[in-house]
């Protein structure tokens, strides 16, 4: 709540000092193009796809209606519609299929305006059922919050099937730099309040060694799906070697959010948030697939163009 207010503040303040906002945007900011915000819309509705994909969402109609609860904001619904879709595996099927027919015409650019709202509510939906269970895991988030900031934003002025249909036609002046910036900061505070969240949560010495061993033990007794067991593998390694990726990790992710301040940090902090949940995955059997990719919304075409010229 307080990193929120936080910002709201700031961008208060930017509203009434132009000249603060001038500094801010040449510093901080930096530019964009309509072809970047074309890219990170590619790459949010390939990675929710993909996501989409892993989840065997009709095997739960097999479970029985009595093992299910609506999560979070969703229980203010009542139970009637999970009761209503989880009793039918077609309907299940339905909505999946439903979802990725919307994000596939997102992802293309067809009616943007009204796919990429669409494929939000549908998603919300489909998260909703998946957590239904009980377990209330956090993969698949952080693609949404992208995808929801893009609802908001002209995405589908280039690289689209809508921008080849209004070929010829004037475009509204856009500030492409603000709008790629706000799907950064989608994707990166969430990492601070994660790393703040565990500083709370358990204390400055949260990286403890022996807490850090516990942990990824018991993801990897718990998880049986991939069976990379690094954790098991190397249990008895020096306690030393479990702070270090303990403390690795926790300052990776407190120092993700300076890519909004820093652009030059732009092309380090994403690969290695990538690469730190590839480590999550070899050494916990905990794949976050939208982790891995999203930060490739950082690599951008004209990124590309900037660094072969």
């Amino acid at each position: 709540m307080l990193i929120h207010a936080g910002a709201i503040a700031a961008f208060a303040v930017m509203l009434f000092l132009p000249r603060f906002r001038g500094w801010f945007e040449r510093r901080c900011v930096g530019s964009g193009t309509a072809l970047d915000l074309a890219f990170i819309r590619i790459v949010v509705c390939a990675v929710l796809i993909l996501y989409v994909l892993t989840e065997e969402l009709a095997s739960q109609a097999q479970i029985g209606t009595q093992w299910f609860s609506p999560p979070g904001y969703t229980s203010w619904l009542g139970r009637g519609w999970l009761d209503w879709l989880l009793s039918s595996p077609l309907r299940l099927n339905l909505l999946t299929g439903l979802l990725l027919g919307t994000l596939g015409l997102a992802m293309v650019g067809f009616a943007t305006r009204v796919t990429l709202p669409l494929a939000a509510v549908l998603y919300v939906v489909f998260s909703a059922l998946v957590r239904s269970f009980g377990k209330y895991f956090h993969e698949g988030y952080l693609a949404f919050y992208v995808l929801l900031v893009l609802c908001f934003l002209p995405c589908g002025d280039a690289c689209s099937v809508d921008a080849a249909r209004r070929r010829g036609r004037p475009v509204p002046p856009t500030s492409y730099a603000w709008a790629v910036y706000a799907c950064y900061a989608a994707t990166t505070i969430p990492y601070l309040q994660l790393g703040l969240s565990k500083l709370i949560g358990g204390g400055l010495y949260w990286f403890d060694g022996r807490a850090v061993r516990n942990y990824m033990l018991l993801d990897d007794l718990n998880i049986e799906e991939w069976n990379f067991d690094l954790a098991i593998r190397f249990h008895d390694a020096p306690t030393i070697l479990f702070t270090i990726i303990g403390l690795v990790g926790l300052l990776i992710e407190l120092s993700y959010v300076l890519v909004l301040f820093l652009p030059r940090l732009r092309l380090v902090l994403p690969a290695c948030v990538a690469f730190l949940h590839i480590g999550i995955w070899l050494g916990q059997d905990l794949i976050f697939v939208d982790a891995i990719l999203i930060p490739l919304i950082f690599y951008a075409p004209r990124t590309w163009l900037a660094r072969w010229s």
